[in-house]
């Protein structure tokens, strides 16, 4: 199974709003706890020395602060989770505000907008009010008993004066130690009732970071090309009982045009050859070999999948399209003469030159994949998948671009994936269900 694809984009961010508390607990956790114990113990052995009635007086007060304190924190720690995930859901309607701007002159849809934002932000103050509320709660019932702490012992101690039992020296003593035993008692239950929260949290976030990586990845065979990849009884899925591949037996070893209904796990394939998921059934076999033996990064090198998914920076396009690769810059600067590119760019308004911003939003659909298709001139693959490589490219631009990649990519396998058969090549349509048993 492949654990990370089960995680959405909220998931994430959560995990990463957990780093921050998981370091700075763990960071003053021994030194906290020492010195509050230190404190508790050395408090304890004077205050009982003193009057231990006296003593066992305050330790039941704080008994009853500290059983306020538990529920709140049991409350916190149930609802923290839903906390930030409205905080994420508001954010996320702040981002689609910003990211909808083009929109606005549509009143339906900004309307649409703003409602969604207001709804969000209102689920998000609401669920704030009610954290911010139950803290106030329990600072009122922390400063009920302990900001009357000292009327209370003196109250009590005073019987004990008249009895001549307790000096007001000793009195004095004891108020003065009240705060090294009821603060440190204080700090270390709100530190060991934290502890389970931040044990969870730094579960969550070591799901992502400690998940078992695939020994090959540094180590195994180098491919020289890839020649045949062979697929035998593959069976992927995201969740049990789920599954997205089933494969009986499929042999890639020469171009492919791959046709298929929406949903039948095309792009899930394409990313599967790519070898993005892992914890799959069944066997791969790259030239002859097992996967498993091959250098995964060599492998992944000689392949390049292109879909429209793709998450664009705030970049410069050159760089975005080399990869900041110098020898890949001098390689595409040589193709965009060598196949005369500037036509197109001219033709699509295409600034190579220019910089991408807000995930690509100065740039329109044909421009962003365009500049996807770009980097199929910076260097030579043994494996290009294209994803719905061409839909927002008209088709006297798109057949000008074929033809440069079918000369510059001319020893390469293409796997293509396209609704509207806009394939590079045209020799062998595979219809995806007939080999993938799912659908």
């Amino acid at each position: 199974m492949n654990h990370l694809s089960k995680l959405t984009n909220s998931d994430y961010l959560k995990r990463l709003g957990y780093i921050k508390e998981i370091c700075e607990f763990q960071s003053n956790f021994t030194f906290t706890f020492l010195s509050e114990i230190f404190s508790l113990v050395g408090s304890m052995i004077l205050l009982i020395w003193i009057n231990y009635i006296l003593f066992l007086v305050m330790f039941g007060v704080t008994i009853v602060v500290l059983l306020g304190n538990i529920i709140y924190h049991f409350w916190i720690e149930k609802n923290y989770s839903e906390f930030l995930e409205k905080g994420l859901e508001n954010m996320k309607g702040d981002i689609d505000f910003i990211y909808s701007w083009k929109e606005m002159g549509n009143v339906d849809f900004c309307s649409y907008i703003e409602k969604n934002q207001n709804k969000r932000m209102y689920e998000f103050k609401k669920k704030e009010y009610s954290f911010n509320s139950r803290g106030d709660l329990k600072n009122f019932w922390n400063d009920l008993f302990i900001g009357n702490f000292s009327t209370i012992i003196v109250f009590i101690s005073s019987f004990f004066i008249l009895k001549n039992q307790l000096s007001v020296g000793s009195l004095m003593m004891f108020l003065n130690g009240i705060n090294f035993f009821i603060n440190p008692m204080l700090n270390l239950s709100s530190l060991m009732l934290n502890y389970s929260m931040i044990k969870r949290n730094t579960n969550l976030v070591n799901f992502v970071l400690n998940l078992e990586e695939k020994n090959n990845l540094n180590d195994g065979l180098l491919l020289d090309k890839i020649k045949k990849i062979e697929l035998e009884n593959i069976n992927f899925f995201y969740e049990n009982g789920k599954p997205i591949l089933n494969i009986p037996t499929f042999v890639i070893d020469k171009n492919i045009q791959i046709n298929g209904k929406n949903g039948s796990g095309k792009t899930t394939f394409l990313n599967f050859i790519n070898n993005c998921f892992k914890g799959y059934l069944g066997k791969i076999k790259v030239n002859d070999f097992d996967i498993d033996t091959i250098n995964l990064k060599n492998y992944q090198s000689k392949n390049i999948l292109i879909n429209s998914s793709s998450y664009f920076p705030d970049v410069s396009i050159i760089e975005y399209i080399t990869s900041g690769n110098n020898e890949y810059k001098n390689e595409l600067n040589v193709n965009i003469q060598k196949y005369n590119l500037q036509n197109i760019f001219s033709e699509m308004n295409f600034n190579i030159n220019g910089q991408i911003i807000s995930n690509g939003s100065n740039l329109s659909s044909g421009q962003k994949q365009l500049m996807l298709l770009l980097k199929l001139f910076t260097r030579k693959y043994d494996l290009v998948m294209l994803d719905e490589a061409f839909e927002n490219i008209n088709l006297n631009i798109s057949s000008l671009l074929k033809k440069a990649i079918k000369k510059y990519q001319n020893d390469s396998i293409f796997i293509e994936i396209s609704h509207n058969k806009n394939y590079v090549y045209n020799n062998k349509e595979v219809y995806f269900e007939k080999i993938n048993n799912c659908f």
